[in-house]
């Protein structure tokens, strides 16, 4: 799989070569995300939701120029979108399916966004070393080694992402009585503020 991901990635032309826009796309997302943790009628997230938000803020003003050394590489591409465990199909070779057609602008994320967004999805089903593994087959084979700093603050900027569509499903009436989205959540939040921390003492 990250042989079949590493070649996929190699074919594709940069999609982004302003770090500006890259950037204002990231806070964008960020504030999308806070305003979905900050809704009035989810007021049990609003206190989980300000800390991680205003961390995913920092490190983008912080740290502009890890951002822009992935652009001027060319690693911000169109990718996949949506690369989650339940997108692949383990065959020989793998198939890699349902990616994001409908939305070329949700596609174009950072290589390292994309497979740690994988990673993420991996640990949070309980097979933390498969995303390691992922990362270290694709960095030998692509020679694209990202620092764990960024690494783990894409995991923590997707682990929010997803809480806050996870928490969006109680807006609904047929999900509001459920326990399940409101704890799918809160272990996005807890990821979130792991991989925040490492970002932090990684940086």
């Amino acid at each position: 799989m990250a042989a079949q991901l590493a070649a996929f990635y190699r074919g594709l032309r940069p999609a982004v070569t302003d770090t500006e826009r890259y950037l204002r796309r990231l806070r964008r997302d960020i504030d999308d995300c806070e305003r979905k943790l900050r809704d009035p009628e989810l007021a049990d997230f609003i206190a989980d939701a300000r800390p991680l938000c205003a961390q995913l803020r920092s490190f983008l003003r912080d740290r502009p120029g890890l951002f822009d050394a992935r652009v001027q590489a060319g690693r911000i591409v169109e990718g996949h979108g949506d690369l989650r465990p339940e997108h692949i199909c383990m065959e020989s070779p793998p198939a890699i399916i349902d990616c994001l057609e409908f939305s070329a602008e949700l596609r174009t994320l950072d290589v390292a966004d994309e497979l740690g967004f994988l990673g993420l999805e991996c640990e949070r089903l309980g097979a933390p070393r498969l995303g390691r593994m992922l990362f270290d087959v694709y960095g030998e084979l692509s020679g694209d080694i990202p620092g764990p700093a960024l690494v783990h603050y894409f995991q923590g900027f997707r682990a929010c992402i997803r809480a806050g569509l996870a928490i969006w499903h109680l807006k609904e009436a047929r999900y509001r009585d459920s326990p399940k989205w409101t704890l799918r959540a809160r272990h996005y939040l807890r990821l979130a503020a792991e991989h925040l921390e490492r970002c932090a003492n990684s940086s």
